[in-house]
């Protein structure tokens, strides 16, 4: 179609139309050259992160509207799943570098798991809030604060050596080590 265009404006000799269809093609060409050099694992990559995202949005939608039917004295029995899919929508959009609203999320999660009584769901809250606050705009300082939380909980319940805290662990120990506190670093990341 596009040598037929030009065959076409030559002929008629609109030489000036030709140029800019010559123009045009070449922009053309030069963006798929650019989309190629990607690769085609970065647009399978991209695609799939945005269709994960788009997942986990659709399923935060309708786990609310489920739980927006409920009445009054079944709210508070469901109040962990809401927290649930509100954390693992803050987890996915982490994962997909989107931390600010991986950040705004895994923190309502993080109060709707304190209200919930849900242990288990602050402790997840906080050791990724460890990561989403400081790749958020926070210090790394709020990344330590938040892991130090998630591993406190997780002690103070008896849970000291379970595999939940292994985040916070890994996340406190990196912190610690950018922040220069080797000894420190080298404990959490032993314990992770």
């Amino acid at each position: 179609a596009v040598a037929g265009t030009f065959v076409e404006e030559l002929e008629q000799g609109r030489t000036d139309r030709l140029h800019r269809c010559c123009r045009g093609e070449v922009q053309r060409l030069r963006n798929e050259a650019a989309h190629a050099a990607r690769g085609p694992a970065a647009v399978v990559l991209g695609r799939a992160q945005d269709e994960l995202l788009a997942s986990a949005r659709e399923a935060k939608h309708e786990v609310e509207a489920a739980l927006a039917a409920q009445s009054a004295s079944d709210i508070a029995r469901v109040a962990d799943h809401r927290a649930a899919a509100v954390m693992n929508l803050g987890i996915t959009e982490l994962w997909s570098l989107r931390t600010t609203e991986a950040r705004r999320h895994l923190e309502e999660a993080l109060s709707l798991a304190q209200q919930a009584e849900r242990p288990y769901l602050e402790i997840s809250c906080l050791a990724h809030l460890g990561i989403a606050g400081p790749d958020a705009g926070g210090s790394v300082l709020d990344g330590v604060h938040y892991a130090e939380q998630a591993i406190a909980r997780a002690e103070a319940l008896g849970w000291g050596e379970e595999a939940i805290i292994t985040p916070a662990l890994a996340i406190s120990g990196v912190a610690l080590m950018w922040l220069g506190r080797f000894d420190e670093a080298e404990r959490r990341l032993d314990r992770a």
